[in-house]
């Protein structure tokens, strides 16, 4: 078996198991179920997040 000819069989076989490991996560989020969403804590997320990166560019010259 030649380089090339390895390659090949290589790429198709991790493509396969690309779309085996798809699969089994599409079929995974359709059994899932709804979470419910705290919009509270989803607006406050960037704001927290810009004092952090405030604090952390304040101390560093």
């Amino acid at each position: 078996m030649s380089i090339a000819a390895a390659v090949t069989a290589l790429f198709w076989v991790s493509i396969a198991t690309l779309a085996i490991g798809l699969a089994r996560r599409a079929a995974l989020w359709r059994a899932g179920r709804e979470a419910p969403i705290e919009w509270a804590g989803l607006w406050s997320l960037p704001k927290r997040y810009f004092v952090d990166l405030h604090h952390v560019v304040a101390r560093d010259p």
